[in-house]
């Protein structure tokens, strides 16, 4: 399930600018936050240490994903996520 989360982050860039329903997206997110909000609940998996490296802007999480069948998940992007 993380793997397909993962894949899904990537295809919201191109997917958001076309489609009529927006996500909500959350930026500035850090390395503790992306990392729980891959991981499917109740997994047992423990995030022990995490980093980001890079302008923060680039990462978040997203919300609202009903359209693109991914109902939350990470957005990691160039730029801001929250133009994506």
């Amino acid at each position: 399930m993380t793997s397909f989360r993962a894949i899904g982050a990537a295809f919201v860039i191109s997917v958001s600018a076309t489609s009529a329903h927006a996500l909500s997206v959350t930026g500035g997110v850090g390395a503790a936050d992306l990392a729980t909000a891959l991981l499917a609940e109740n997994t047992g998996v423990v995030i022990v240490s995490s980093s980001l490296s890079g302008d923060s802007r680039g990462a978040g999480t997203f919300t609202d994903g009903d359209v693109i069948d991914i109902s939350e998940g990470v957005i990691l992007a160039t730029g801001d996520v929250t133009d994506a």
